[in-house]
């Protein structure tokens, strides 16, 4: 009697993990697609920009810029002190209502961007004139970078 239990209960579990098992490969369907499996990778990139800031991490965020990123004029190195500047104005950045668009291994990122010191919040747009260097991203060996809008001023 104690051996058809063990059976019993060995068929029970392993019918019940094969289950989970189909339930998850079933779920994770979508992120095979390439467009979604990008659009995966684009939310860490903002969640880590996100958490860069709210940690003071300039270097999390440098590493996040391409080598060829220009944006307003700005190349890689100026754009690392504007965010240095950010750093030491703000202690908050919220990416919120993102809206990914895909062009092959190029892409837009339209959200509210919620900047926060002591003093204020700042509320934008993005991508806006006054910002707008998170918006633009490139992907390179399977990683997207921020790839800044490519032009030499402020598009109005």
């Amino acid at each position: 009697m104690a051996e058809s239990v063990i059976t019993l209960k060995t068929i029970i579990i392993i019918v019940a993990k094969t289950s989970l098992l189909i339930i998850f490969l079933i779920s994770c369907s979508n992120v095979t697609d390439p467009e979604a499996t990008s659009r995966i990778k684009i939310n860490f990139l903002l969640d880590d920009i996100e958490d860069a800031v709210c940690s003071y991490n300039l270097n999390d965020i440098i590493d996040r810029l391409h080598t060829d990123f220009y944006h307003n004029g700005r190349d890689r190195e100026e754009q690392s002190f504007v965010w240095q500047k950010r750093l030491l104005k703000y202690f908050s950045l919220e990416i919120a209502e993102r809206e990914i668009i895909i062009y092959d291994y190029m892409a837009t990122v339209n959200f509210n961007m919620i900047l926060r010191n002591n003093e204020d919040t700042i509320y934008s747009e993005e991508p806006s004139e006054e910002y707008g260097d998170i918006s633009y991203l490139l992907k390179e060996d399977g990683i997207w970078y921020l790839y800044g809008n490519q032009h030499e001023t402020r598009q109005d």
